[in-house]
């Protein structure tokens, strides 16, 4: 059986159409759970529950040069000694709404932890 061109045509638009929908509702799951990866509500629970187990950390955030959001060059002292963790490092930046949500994360979190401890001190 021979297939004219057209009909090829037809069916190469076909299959790449149902790949690219594949492919697209896949990315659009991957993004709306890094979204809710970082969305505020975690980071206050997430800081809480840090405090309570004695775990406490500062994340960075940035694209050239990583810092800690939220916190005032007069706290440094306060988490001079604390470990690191990235939230939104990084130059390549394929979701800039998900960039966002790591900056707010990362600032709610750092937030919590240096109120915590200018009161414990």
């Amino acid at each position: 059986m021979r297939i004219d061109r057209a009909r090829a045509l037809v069916i190469a638009v076909v299959i790449a159409t149902a790949g690219y929908l594949a492919w697209t509702s896949a990315s659009n799951d991957a993004h709306a759970a890094l979204l809710a990866q970082w969305s505020p509500e975690r980071a206050a629970a997430e800081a809480t529950k840090d405090i309570q187990a004695g775990s406490i950390k500062i994340y960075l955030h940035g694209s050239f040069t990583a810092y800690e959001v939220g916190v005032e060059r007069s706290q440094a002292s306060l988490i001079a000694g604390l470990p690191r963790e990235e939230a939104g490092v990084g130059c390549v930046i394929p979701y800039m709404d998900v960039f966002e949500a790591q900056k707010d994360y990362a600032t709610r979190y750092n937030k919590a932890i240096v109120a915590y401890l200018s009161g414990k001190k």
